[in-house]
């Protein structure tokens, strides 16, 4: 295989930092997928992405995976993310892949693992197909659950520890209420791949 970091930057001018991973002696224009990481991760999402990664990349497939805003070696603070800030780097990283010259255009597939769901339902991209893994459907409920924070103040600050490494994330209020613009259940049924 072969391997690199790539990046572009999102409508704030922040770096979003990724990877490309391509089969050994890959030529021409190639199928290719691009991995969403879900909330409070990075590009690895826990090493599952770097085993789904090179799984397909030795099946032929060219494989991105990049951070979002605020996380891994991406620029920006996630403190002030929002389902639509996520939404737009989502669209600057697609549109980056799809200008690479061993992408195949027309054969692009999203895999996107938890709240990474929500964001490519958001965005309703223009792909060949889609794998949503442990979707998120209504994630101003899902993830508003008071058992899941340290701190849950939607009109404030909220706080949220990491079980697995102590990390702490924060969130503010526009996170919340950012929900309010979407429908994701009747955006998932305009989608067409």
């Amino acid at each position: 295989m072969q391997e690199k970091k790539v990046f572009t930057y999102n409508d704030a001018g922040e770096k979003l930092v990724g990877i490309e991973t391509l089969p050994e002696n890959a030529t021409g224009k190639l199928p290719t997928v691009l991995l969403v990481h879900g909330f409070g991760v990075d590009k690895h999402e826990y090493g599952l992405f770097d085993g789904l990664t090179y799984k397909l990349a030795n099946a032929g497939f060219a494989v991105y995976r990049f951070d979002f805003s605020g996380r891994g070696e991406s620029e920006g603070n996630y403190e002030n993310i929002t389902l639509t800030k996520l939404k737009l780097d989502l669209a600057k990283m697609l549109e980056y892949v799809k200008c690479q010259s061993n992408v195949d255009k027309n054969r692009i597939v999203i895999i996107a693992q938890s709240f990474g769901t929500s964001v490519v339902v958001a965005l309703r991209p223009k792909v060949k197909a889609m794998i949503l893994m442990v979707s998120v459907s209504n994630p101003k409920e899902s993830m508003g659950n008071p058992m899941k924070w340290k701190t849950l103040d939607k009109k404030g600050v909220s706080t949220k520890v990491k079980e697995t490494s102590g990390e702490v994330i924060t969130v503010s209020s526009q996170f919340w209420s950012d929900f309010d613009n979407y429908d994701l259940l009747k955006s998932i049924s305009k989608i067409k791949c």
